[in-house]
């Protein structure tokens, strides 16, 4: 049996990343937040791999909006 080793997918550049960020910024208002703490709140583990701080954290409340942040996060 072999193993195909899958490449890492390309990161996005600083202004794509930040287009996004401001993007979600103006859709989800004050249910998105790039504080410090509220990030450090939301990278948790269970693994050995240290944690690292979402980008940003949002508060969706619907299904819709969940399926609405996957489809511009990808």
């Amino acid at each position: 049996m072999s193993m195909i080793a899958a490449e890492a997918p390309e990161r996005p550049s600083t202004e794509a990343k930040r287009a996004l960020l401001a993007r979600l910024s103006a859709r989800f208002g004050n249910r998105f937040s790039t504080g410090t703490a509220l990030r450090e709140q939301h990278a948790n583990t269970l693994t050995w791999i240290a944690c690292q701080p979402p980008d940003a954290v949002v508060f969706a409340e619907t299904t819709q909006e969940v399926v609405e942040l996957v489809r511009l996060c990808a």
